[in-house]
């Protein structure tokens, strides 16, 4: 068992900035404490191992981040609701656990290491809560996760514009009826494109809401319901 780590924005800043220099390792310890909590963590350090092992023999990080998504929620999931509520503990298993692939992540990014621990408001851009909400979402039955790989390299802006940073989040039925369209199109050489997703999204599953319970849907039903726009979807956003 270990105590679970736990991060603050000025920390993660301090850790972004440490990255940029190299000094990644003596920030974490300095600026990671940890709360009076203990959570067996052994799961998650193996499936860390797997994602080094794959960075290590050339695996494209934002790939890799698809396809351990499901790990990381099956490693995660008995914490405790209110440290899964905490985002200063997504930031501390970021930083802990997850810094070479956030340094791989956005190798050319300076800013976007800091970003990608967390210091911003919003939890999407944790690297550790996107991974353990993706297959939170996707998980169905045992260790499957249907769809997740299938979207892609190309996916982020999905992911964090239209599931991860969307009411849909929370509608398990439309959100992953959404994926599963996605993944799908990807699959037969249609990919939807930024500019078109966008449309799509907005005027195919966020307005609905407005007057329709989506978050009723079924799988099933969700997947039927944007069925129509996806065979046909909207032209290109030019706003």
């Amino acid at each position: 068992m270990s105590q679970v780590p736990k991060l603050e924005i000025r920390g993660a800043i301090k850790v972004g900035k440490a990255i940029v220099e190299g000094q990644q390792e003596d920030a974490i310890e300095e600026e990671v404490s940890h709360l009076d909590e203990d959570f067996d963590f052994s799961v998650l350090k193996s499936v860390i191992k797997k994602i080094k092992k794959d960075l290590q023999a050339g695996g494209d990080a934002q790939l890799l981040e698809l396809k351990y998504s499901g790990a990381v929620y099956l490693s995660l999931k008995d914490l405790k609701t209110e440290l899964r509520a905490n985002t200063d503990v997504w930031r501390g298993i970021t930083a802990k656990y997850f810094i070479d692939q956030v340094m791989a992540r956005v190798s050319n990014h300076e800013k976007s290491k800091w970003q990608i621990l967390g210091t911003g408001s919003n939890p999407r851009e944790i690297l550790a809560w996107r991974m353990f909400t993706r297959g939170q979402l996707c998980h169905e039955d045992g260790d499957s996760f249907p769809y997740i790989e299938d979207t892609g390299k190309e996916s982020h802006d999905f992911w964090m514009s239209h599931v991860l940073g969307s009411p849909t989040i929370a509608e398990k039925g439309l959100g992953r009826a959404l994926v599963k369209h996605y993944a799908e199109k990807r699959l037969i050489g249609d990919p939807i494109v930024v500019d078109v997703m966008r449309p799509l999204a907005r005027d195919w599953v966020n307005r609905p809401k407005r007057t329709i319970a989506t978050f009723l849907m079924t799988e099933e039903e969700a997947y039927d319901f944007l069925q129509p726009i996806f065979e046909n979807p909207p032209p290109p956003d030019s706003k």
